[in-house]
């Protein structure tokens, strides 16, 4: 082998000529193991062609970790393998089978974890122009809240429509009194109520107002009603339940009240609160 190995080295390049080199049982060669090893990454360009034959990396010294096995599998472009029934020898080559397959960028595994995230946020604007915090004024609401409350509305009217009554009368909360110029800015709006008690003064400001005609005789629902006031509350709001139970009986002790509501040329609500000493019927939601 040596001196097959200087001649072939020795060969000018214009008087080479393709040879082959046939090595069968390839890990019976122990002793020029080292040569072969080093001939492999060479000799292609002096015209030599290595073939050769073995069975499985359990008959080579160092077994699949065999230099000259590696370097055989790695300087070898076309390769043949037969059935191996050795595992250690099937994952061997299954490796070297798969690796053309092989992409160092390819996702290995893909981790999800599902967020929450905020989309847009409501602006709103609080003014504040008052001596004290009971003539203040909290100017501003949401859109959303907004359209919850003429939803509300349109569903209370269909509700009615679709019953026979007569369609409710509405007092929205922004809607503005043009005669209250001589007042606080949050006392403009026609829902401003304030009872005056003996030690403090209740102020009510609900997000609408409706007159409820309620019919005396089912049957029919549109000859004689009874009139019934109904304050609308959206939100639960920060109030607790004894606040709003407060609130109520100041309204049946101070105030008994009635709601004559007018639609005006202006397209505005008015709200005429009369007092009078028969109660009348309220409501709070």
């Amino acid at each position: 082998m040596q001196g097959a190995g200087n001649a072939v080295y020795n060969t000018p390049r214009d008087a080479r000529v393709p040879h082959f080199v046939f090595l069968d049982e390839l890990p019976v060669f122990l002793s020029p193991a080292d040569l072969i090893t080093r001939a492999l990454t060479q000799v292609c360009k002096f015209k030599i062609r290595v073939i050769s034959a073995f069975q499985g990396t359990q008959l080579f010294p160092d077994r699949s970790d065999d230099r000259l096995l590696n370097t055989l599998i790695g300087q070898c472009n076309l390769q043949f393998y037969f059935r191996h029934k050795n595992p250690a020898d099937a994952k061997f080559f299954g490796e070297v089978v798969k690796l053309p397959s092989y992409d160092r960028l390819k996702k290995k595994h893909v981790l999800t974890t599902p967020q929450q995230y905020q989309d847009g946020n409501n602006r709103f604007v609080l003014t504040d122009e008052s001596a004290n915090w009971n003539d203040a004024e909290q100017e501003g609401a949401s859109q959303a809240d907004a359209v919850a409350v003429v939803k509300s509305r349109l569903a209370i009217d269909d509700a009615c429509l679709k019953a026979g009554l007569l369609e409710p009368m509405w007092i929205m909360e922004q809607d503005r009194d043009p005669t209250a110029t001589d007042r606080p800015l949050l006392q403009h709006r026609h829902l401003y109520h304030a009872f005056a008690g003996a030690q403090k003064t209740i102020t009510c400001q609900p997000d609408a107002a409706c007159v409820l005609r309620i019919p005396r005789n089912p049957l029919q629902p549109r000859a004689n009603t009874s009139d019934l006031l109904v304050y609308w509350e959206r939100d639960r709001s920060t109030e607790s339940r004894a606040q709003i139970l407060e609130k109520i009986a100041f309204c049946v002790q101070h105030s008994p009240i009635t709601g004559e509501y007018v639609r005006s040329k202006s397209d505005h609500f008015a709200a005429s609160l009369l007092c009078r000493p028969s109660p009348c019927s309220s409501a709070h939601s």
